[in-house]
């Protein structure tokens, strides 16, 4: 058994599990064109309280991910650091669009909140986030660890961005 790294929320699931990828982040691994499910190997899928599956692999369809996380991160860590520390970061709310609406307040790459289209990278790191989320999602939401540094978020299912 493989240790938990990795962490997504959907419209109907909590999954975590450990993502193989092959050295690189997370969000790299989200980003690549034409890729249309990430691997989840042994995977716990939590869809409520009561409703829990284990599985020793899990194909999860990247469209469907709302948000993720890399409890521990991996690859091109040194890499990511730097450019985090050169990329000035502007406060924003990012509204996510879903069966249970989420409201996640945080830090974004400026860069990246003065395009107008994601284009090919949907899924951009936030850092310092503080999730609101709506009844329906806050059980799922909760899930998450209790003090993130960052979490990896589909702009694709952002539905209004503002400061």
């Amino acid at each position: 058994m493989k240790y938990f790294k990795d962490c997504f929320l959907t419209d109907d699931f909590f999954i975590k599990g450990h993502v193989p990828t092959g050295g690189g982040r997370l969000s790299t691994l989200l980003n690549r064109p034409h890729r249309q499910f990430v691997e989840v190997e042994d995977a716990t899928c939590i869809r409520a309280p009561d409703c829990r599956l284990q599985a020793a692999r899990v194909l999860l369809r990247i469209d469907e991910i709302l948000m993720a996380h890399e409890a521990c991160e991996a690859g091109d860590c040194g890499l990511r650091v730097l450019a985090g520390q050169a990329a000035e970061r502007v406060e924003v709310v990012v509204h996510v669009s879903g069966r249970a609406p989420l409201e996640v307040r945080g830090r974004l790459r400026r860069s990246l909140y003065e395009r107008e289209d994601p284009g090919m990278r949907p899924f951009v790191v936030l850092t310092e986030p503080r999730i609101r989320a709506s009844d329906g999602a806050a059980d799922l939401v909760r899930r998450f660890p209790e003090k993130l540094d960052y979490v990896i978020l589909n702009l694709g299912r952002a539905s209004l961005i503002h400061t």
